[in-house]
Parts: C-alpha cells; structure tokens; sequence
C-alpha cells in the first residue's frame, strides 16, 4: 500500500508511476493517497486510473459524503476520527448508502466500550502496560464529557483495570 501526503509535485509524480509503471508494493490492490487537501485528491483522481483512497479531517459520516461527493474518490480512509470514537465506522457506513446516521452513544455506552477496550488491552498487552497505553485513550473517548479534565487529570494515576473502572464508574 502506498501512502502519500506530500503536497507538491504529487500529480506529477502520480503521472509518472503511473506512466512508467512502476510496482508500489508486492501484493497491492489499491492505493491510497493521504493529503488534507482534498482538490489534490480529486485531481489525481481524474489523472489516473488507479483506485484512489481518500483521507483526511474525517470526524464524521457527513465528512465522508463529502469527501466521496468532492473528490471522486474510490473509497474513504478514517485515521484520527477513530480515536475514542469507534462508532464513527457505523455513521460513515449509514452516511455513505443514504441511511439515516445512528444517534451517538450516551456517556453509558462510551464508557462501557472504553472498559471493554481497557479489558482487551490488558489481556492483550498485560495489565501494566495495557492500563498505561489506555490513558491516552481514555482522554480520547471522555473528550467533551462533562468533568473530563478533572478525568483525565486522574486517570493518569490508575495503575490497575479495577482502579480504572472504578474512576469511571463514579
């Protein structure tokens, strides 16, 4: 998979891969380009034949619709939008066939998925390293709630899930 975010020269470069046919990467069926600038996607998009994946500022799943509607693109790529929001995947996808977008999680069901994370985390990473990698996350998932300051303030404390879960539940 090849992934591009410079801003100069990157039709010229498109152009001449695509020209020369040039192998991006062994057993690569698509090619993303990664640029916040979506007029640099739709352009390349009109210059090769390629799929074109675009990316950048997806928070939502109206992002999306404009980024497919704007540039052409083949297929919409979700970095940072992701981050403590894993319900974005279900609103591009209702956004993106015309369905109505689902309502977003309560503060409930947020912190219920952000324990279900944590768990995974830690069966996965162990419990140190698993509670320390969900601080950023927590921040991620809390952002915009109220008290999440004061949150994130405490949850760079906790050490253990119960310590976690325990914050959370207050």
């Amino acid at each position: 998979m090849l992934i591009i975010s410079m801003r100069r020269n990157l039709l010229r470069l498109w152009k001449k891969m695509v020209q020369r046919q040039l192998p991006f990467t062994e057993g690569q069926e698509s090619n993303i380009i990664q640029d916040r600038q979506t007029g640099i996607i739709r352009d390349v998009k009109n210059a090769v034949s390629i799929p074109v994946i675009g990316n950048g500022d997806i928070f939502k799943g109206e992002d999306a619709v404009k980024m497919r509607d704007y540039t052409g693109c083949d297929g919409i790529m979700v970095a940072r939008g992701a981050k403590g929001n894993p319900w974005i995947f279900r609103e591009v996808k209702a956004a993106l066939s015309g369905q109505p977008i689902p309502e977003r999680p309560t503060e409930e069901e947020v912190i219920s998925m952000l324990l279900r994370h944590a768990q995974l985390s830690v069966q996965y990473k162990g419990e140190k390293m698993g509670i320390r990698e969900m601080r950023k996350h927590t921040a991620w998932y809390t952002t915009g709630m109220h008290g999440s300051s004061t949150l994130r303030n405490k949850v760079n404390q906790v050490e253990s899930f119960d310590a976690l879960q325990e914050l959370l539940m207050r």
